[in-house]
């Protein structure tokens, strides 16, 4: 997830600290797939949209919405684009390599004017991803999850995230595919799975985490 402080108010720093690439490889998106997604500051809705693919990106904090529709409707400005209007704080501070890392994402491979051309795929949905509404309102078939289920360990049983990985499963079509991200210490963070309708995608999961930064440990399950 991604911290700061930017002019639209809220704690974030302009920019993912997850590897765009990561998620790409993890779930190879196309045409034909309804995606709910993190919004966080629109790096990784963005990324997902690159396939073709409709994308709900969703967030509770209506300020991040807001910055990341700004940030889409500068996608034919490439230096804006890539520019973070945030600032960093102590809890997070910036980042050079991550923002490099994210940067060269979208400058590979002309995926700015990809971008431009599939923005109107791209829709914003004030909610919670695990506990609101806009998780039931369709069967997707891939869900980008970032870290929002390891992110609420400080508040939740761990019976009750097995509850909630279950409702999102619930909610993905046959066959359609789940990404979700960990701290790589988070050794249990597979057993929130365990006993679903899924099954952890081998060769995706070991490509998102080659291509992951140190921190992160993603998984990739498709439902079954």
């Amino acid at each position: 997830m991604t911290r700061g402080e930017n002019p639209f108010g809220y704690n974030w720093r302009g920019y993912t600290n997850e590897s765009l690439e990561a998620i790409w490889a993890g779930l190879q998106p196309t045409p034909e797939d309804l995606i709910l997604a993190v919004c966080s500051c629109g790096d990784q809705p963005f990324a997902l949209a690159l396939g073709g693919s409709t994308v709900v990106a969703v967030d509770q904090d209506a300020t991040a919405l807001e910055y990341a529709k700004h940030r889409l409707t500068l996608c034919d400005a490439p230096e804006q684009f890539l520019k973070p209007e945030a600032q960093p704080s102590s809890w997070a501070p910036d980042d050079q390599q991550e923002l490099a890392w994210r940067n060269a994402f979208f400058r590979k491979e002309h995926r700015l004017e990809t971008l431009k051309r599939n923005k109107h795929n791209i829709s914003f949905v004030q909610d919670d991803i695990l506990y609101g509404k806009a998780l039931e309102t369709q069967q997707w078939t891939q869900v980008y999850l970032s870290n929002a289920v390891g992110f609420s360990w400080h508040r939740m049983s761990f019976e009750s995230e097995q509850r909630d990985t279950k409702t999102v499963v619930d909610r993905v079509a046959p066959g359609g595919l789940i990404y979700s991200t960990e701290h790589r210490c988070a050794e249990d963070a597979d057993l929130r799975w365990k006993g679903l309708p899924v099954k952890l995608e081998e060769e995706r999961s070991a490509r998102a985490r080659e291509l992951e930064h140190p921190l992160w440990r993603p998984s990739v399950y498709r439902r079954i």
